[in-house]
């Protein structure tokens, strides 16, 4: 994803410190099977529009602090391009959008002054 993406800490200066966190931006996601036994050598490449990218945690504050965090991201794909080896390319626009949600689960490293 390449976008923009606030962040805003509740109380920065407590050991335990809880964040919340926004971002917008453009996003892709590729599949590619490559398979010389059958044949196939094909990439699917989706791009579209991240609309929210929302995120919560907690860090505890050290020198080199962590802590949890959670991230829920809402999307929509709008084009996709095929490309088949020894066949051709395929490049086309979604017509019939459906929106797509991320999740993230995972711990995160904070380096304070």
């Amino acid at each position: 994803m390449i976008g923009v993406a606030a962040e805003y800490v509740i109380d920065p200066a407590a050991r335990f410190s809880p964040w919340l966190g926004y971002g917008i931006g453009l996003e892709v996601s590729e599949l590619e099977v490559d398979d010389p036994a059958d044949g196939r050598d094909e990439r699917v490449t989706s791009t579209g529009v991240t609309y929210a990218r929302l995120s919560g945690g907690l860090d505890v504050r050290e020198k080199v602090g962590f802590g949890p965090f959670v991230t829920v991201a809402l999307g929509q794909f709008t084009s996709t391009e095929t490309k088949l080896k020894g066949t051709g390319d395929f490049e086309r626009r979604i017509e019939d959008r459906a929106l797509h949600a991320w999740i993230t689960l995972g711990a995160r490293v904070v380096l304070n002054p």
